[in-house]
């Protein structure tokens, strides 16, 4: 029984170096990893964020701290629409090649407003905030 959990504890051992080993040292964001900003008059995207620093740049811009969650008025009109795609998480057997951009968020801008609105998985929340942040 002892030789059994001793040939346990290094066969769990080994798996665990080889999951955490990487052949990959760049900081790169992967292709895939963008914000797109889309014109919701035009139904076109006016640019897409794919520098790590310029996403860095986006996520800085939003001050969280003052944002408060509140009900969208009647009559506001959707001016941009910033869709976050990430990649999917690597799953068990697949490679970095195997991985899919899936959607993982999506921020509405308002016309004339100083709402957003956030669409995770299929929940959205409206929230108000200071003008310095839209």
């Amino acid at each position: 029984m002892k030789k059994f959990s001793i040939f346990l504890a290094i066969i769990s051992l080994v798996l665990v170096l080889a999951a955490c080993s990487s052949n990959e040292t760049s900081k790169e964001t992967p292709k895939d990893e963008t914000i797109e900003v889309i014109d919701l008059a035009s139904g076109e995207t006016v640019s897409v964020l794919n520098q790590e620093q310029d996403i860095e740049a986006f996520v800085e811009t939003l001050t969280m701290d003052d944002l408060t969650m509140e009900k969208l008025p009647a009559g506001s009109q959707p001016l941009a629409k910033y869709v976050l795609h990430i990649n999917e998480t690597i799953k068990l057997g697949e490679s970095q090649s195997d991985v899919k951009s899936i959607t993982g968020a999506e921020l509405t801008t308002y016309k004339d407003s100083d709402y957003i609105t956030i669409s995770i998985k299929g929940f959205d929340i409206t929230l108000k905030a200071p003008t310095q942040t839209i």
